[in-house]
């Protein structure tokens, strides 16, 4: 009986993993805690708990679902890599060493940014703050980075970007926040 019902919450569970590449109803896999949290086991599948990054970007695309590309350096190895997930598959773009870099890039770690399960919260503050500005409700966050260098050597190293793309309206609007959730910048493109 415990077999069987450690192999029916394995496949739940599997099942879950696979499906977070897919749009539910109206939100994004990074607008809701368990998409951010399948988000961060498959960045950890991929650079090991250990690992470290300079940028993490997530976005949706109606065609591919979830794409996310991370910069960063894979536990216990020397070289920063970057990696694309997409249609649930990843793949490495591009591959150097850090000893032969003139500027060793700033790096964190998704321990560092334990906030990261703010980002749900800061993309629903976005679009709110936007849609009133705007008077266009049902907003979206089209894209979704954490990287470095942040705010500055006095502020926080580490910058969330929340990129809203409205269908109907002029531009495309940034809201830059630090680890702390606490709003610095907004720009309009």
């Amino acid at each position: 009986m415990r077999e069987l019902f450690a192999t029916g919450a394995m496949l739940c569970f599997l099942v879950s993993i696979t499906l977070v590449g897919c749009r539910f109803g109206d939100a994004y896999p990074y607008e809701s805690d368990s998409g951010v949290s399948a988000i961060v086991y498959q960045l950890q599948s991929q650079y090991g708990i250990g690992g470290k990054y300079s940028v993490i970007q997530m976005s949706y695309d109606d065609s591919v679902g979830l794409v996310i590309n991370a910069t960063g350096v894979v536990e216990g190895s020397t070289d920063l890599v970057v990696r694309r997930m997409k249609r649930g598959k990843w793949s490495q773009l591009s591959s150097a060493s850090l000893k032969t870099m003139v500027e060793q890039p700033f790096l964190f770690t998704l321990d560092s940014i334990s906030d990261l399960k703010k980002i749900p919260d800061l993309i629903n503050s976005s679009c709110y703050k936007l849609s009133a500005e705007i008077r266009k409700p049902g907003l979206h966050a089209k894209e979704v980075m954490i990287h470095a260098p942040g705010f500055g050597l006095e502020g926080d190293l580490i910058r969330i970007s929340i990129h809203i793309h409205p269908q109907d309206a002029l531009g495309k609007f940034e809201y830059s926040y630090n680890t702390a959730g606490v709003l610095q910048d907004v720009q309009q493109y």
